[in-house]
């Protein structure tokens, strides 16, 4: 800790943060000049989460042929939009912002308190490349490539310090607490598309190889990432039994054949 960059020069941790709040209050301008502006996809996602909230089944009541999770994530906008009366268009655009705000406040969390002073200029380097991704994104902004990302950069980024043996501790907000809330929220990301699973994989094997051990596989955060994926797919116990039927029966199958 007495390397970190934080300790060594807390003017960067000011800069970082003066640059990042600009950027993320010029994205929140743009939401608000143009309240109606959403991508094609992102457009059809937000009409079915629309319709959940309005009662209706996922493959009963409508149908797309994806799953269902980015629905659950977009009714937060929808339900926001329905109880506050503006545009659900402009509900999503500030969701996103969040997300975005969400992903690098932890990540500048991580970097700040856990980087040594001569992984600054990486550490900077990558702050500022979250930012102008997401900044400079249009007909994507929302993307589920675009929410994975800015859900699974937090955990990515403590898997590494983990792997490096500087994972947060107990004075660094809680040794469980912490880790676990990333762990569950890049679960969401990851779970958006099947294959988002891959590179997640391709990380932990790289450290494996790197390492050559196996111990920092078990941790609190992929305990949490674990659950979450495990509650998504146990909750279609739960669902009514058409929905289950048409996404197992009909959907998977066909995505399966089709891939």
């Amino acid at each position: 800790m007495a390397d970190s960059i934080l300790a060594r020069n807390k003017h960067l941790l000011a800069c970082i943060t003066a640059i990042a709040g600009l950027l993320i209050c010029r994205l929140v301008y743009t939401a608000y000049l143009h309240p109606l502006k959403i991508g094609r996809d992102e457009a059809i996602h937000l009409q079915a989460a629309q319709l959940i909230v309005d009662g209706k089944i996922p493959y009963v009541d409508f149908f797309d042929a994806n799953p269902p999770l980015i629905w659950y994530l977009c009714t937060i906008p929808a339900f926001l939009s329905k109880i506050l009366n503006f545009p659900v268009t402009q509900a999503f655009a500030l969701f996103i912002i969040a997300l975005i705000l969400y992903s690098v406040t932890c990540s500048s969390a991580l970097l700040f308190h856990k980087c040594k002073s001569s992984e600054a200029p990486y550490a900077i380097s990558f702050i500022l490349a979250l930012l102008t991704f997401n900044f400079f994104l249009r007909l994507d902004f929302g993307q589920r490539e675009h929410i994975f990302i800015l859900l699974y950069v937090p955990f990515f980024l403590l898997r590494w310090l983990r792997w490096s043996g500087r994972a947060p501790d107990a004075s660094f907000f809680s040794s469980i607490v912490f880790p676990s809330i990333i762990g569950l929220i890049a679960s969401l990301g990851i779970c958006l598309k099947p294959y988002f699973i891959v590179p997640v994989l391709m990380v932990e094997l790289y450290f494996v190889l790197l390492r050559k051990q196996l111990l920092p596989l078990v941790s609190v955060e992929t305990v949490a990432c674990l659950l979450g994926a495990l509650a998504y797919v146990l909750h279609f116990l739960f669902v009514p039994s058409a929905m289950r039927e048409n996404y197992w029966h009909f959907v998977v199958p066909v995505f399966t054949l089709g891939y």
